[in-house]
């Protein structure tokens, strides 16, 4: 496997690009594009599941995609439960439990039938300011939690994620204090955020050297409003896709536009356009009134790897 990647950077210029790809070598390397960019026929925008959620809105358990629970800090630095009971180590990822619906197998039938996008994951992290009686650099604390994320993901659930061979993990910012994120120091959140991108792609870094044969595509989820609060309002990632967590309900199957009408309770993904423009996932909800939400559903994009987002392929 040959890998060629463009490092992802702050638009302010505080990281820099450490590889630069150009369209020379893309266009010498990467073809065809179709050996290495995933397509699918959703007929639209795919309809997925994530978390718990073990069905899409159109309650079908063979989800367009479906975003599983790779892990959370807490429980890989503290040793606490997982968030989810029941499920492989609590992690909030539905696999092969007894009693329970297998989704993400069924998200791996639909891509293999040409017909859904398959799995991603989310591993929840923590800010610097929450260690768990650690004292690493911020930049080190994300990569450490990086370790983590692609450890469970090619080992725990590696039965499902080997079968991609490659993807998407969310860098899970939860907008909570009892997770480690403060607004009082930017700098070092952003340090937390390019150490995880840093080893999910393979970086080398003061932290250490990274051996991963397996790399992913970072991605973000979290709420715009609170990102822009953490990381300052001037903070463009430019080659990061977002999941937005911006409350929204549908009334009937699933949202059809990433630019959400006015009959949703709240635009998702209009925020978000200031801060990257490569807009992947839309968690919404849906239930009769919307704000009695019983599952969380999806609506995603085609995955998309290098040379859009500037990250490996293989």
């Amino acid at each position: 496997m040959q890998c060629y990647r463009q490092r992802n950077f702050w638009q302010s210029g505080k990281r820099a690009v450490a590889v630069v790809v150009t369209l020379f070598t893309i266009l010498t390397f990467v073809q065809p594009m179709a050996a290495y960019a995933y397509t699918t026929t959703c007929g639209g925008l795919c309809s997925g599941a994530d978390g718990d959620s073990d069905y899409n809105a159109q309650h079908n358990t063979q989800p367009q995609l479906y975003i599983g629970e790779v892990g959370t800090a807490n429980f890989d630095f503290a040793g606490q439960t997982g968030p989810c009971p029941g499920l492989v180590d609590g992690f909030c990822f539905r696999g092969a439990v007894s009693g329970e619906n297998d989704t993400a197998q069924g998200a791996l039938n639909r891509r293999n039938a040409g017909s859904g996008l398959g799995i991603a994951g989310y591993y929840v992290v923590y800010g610097p300011e929450e260690q768990f009686g650690n004292s690493y650099s911020a930049l080190c604390w994300g990569w450490e939690q990086g370790i983590e994320a692609s450890a469970h993901a090619t080992s725990t659930f590696g039965s499902y994620f080997n079968q991609m061979g490659s993807t998407f993990i969310a860098m899970d910012i939860e907008a909570d204090n009892n997770y480690g994120w403060s607004t009082s120091d930017p700098g070092a959140n952003k340090e937390v955020f390019d150490g995880f991108w840093d080893y999910l792609t393979g970086e080398n870094t003061s932290c250490g050297t990274n051996t991963e044969t397996e790399v992913f595509q970072p991605e973000v989820y979290a709420s715009p409003v609170f990102w822009g609060d953490l990381m300052g309002s001037g903070t463009y990632i430019a080659n990061t896709p977002a999941w937005t967590t911006e409350p929204s309900c549908y009334s009937t199957s699933q949202p059809q536009t990433m630019a959400p009408p006015q009959q949703y309770t709240a635009d998702g993904y209009g925020p978000w356009t200031k801060y990257t423009n490569h807009l992947e996932n839309w968690q919404f909800w849906q239930s009769t009134p919307c704000g009695s939400p019983l599952e969380d559903y999806d609506t995603g994009n085609n995955m998309q790897y290098l040379p859009l987002f500037g990250t490996y392929m293989n």
